[in-house]
């Protein structure tokens, strides 16, 4: 909803849709690069259902979860993209490109450690 109350608009594909200029100038107070947006939104191979975005997405997530190490993110994605996707395939090469590229959308996070009992420490 907008400040009069009423409800954004919709595009023909349910997205809401954006002033003109939102993605010419981008957001430079919290890292936004439209540059950064159009390149994820690349299918991740022909034909897939899957942007580069989203798998780069999903999997950080699970990484993240699972407290794997940056080592084990790098051999996971050299493995995705070397032997289980179609070739040419877009997924990010490692764990740093992978991270730079959530920075550029604004999509950056950070981690807050808990003890052992998954408490949460302030």
């Amino acid at each position: 909803m907008d400040g009069d109350g009423e409800k954004a608009p919709f595009d023909s594909e349910g997205q809401q849709a954006l002033g003109d200029g939102f993605f010419e100038d981008g957001d430079q107070e919290h890292g936004f690069d439209p540059i950064a947006l159009e390149d994820a939104m690349k299918e991740l191979y022909a034909g897939s259902k899957c942007t580069k975005l989203v798998a780069t997405i999903l999997l950080m997530n699970l990484c993240t979860i699972y407290e794997v190490s940056n080592k084990f993110v790098d051999e996971l994605l050299a493995l995705l993209h070397s032997h289980l996707l179609l070739e040419p395939n877009c997924l990010i090469a490692n764990y740093y490109v992978a991270r730079a590229l959530t920075q550029k959308l604004g999509l950056d996070y950070e981690n807050i450690h808990v003890c052992a009992k998954r408490c949460v420490l302030f």
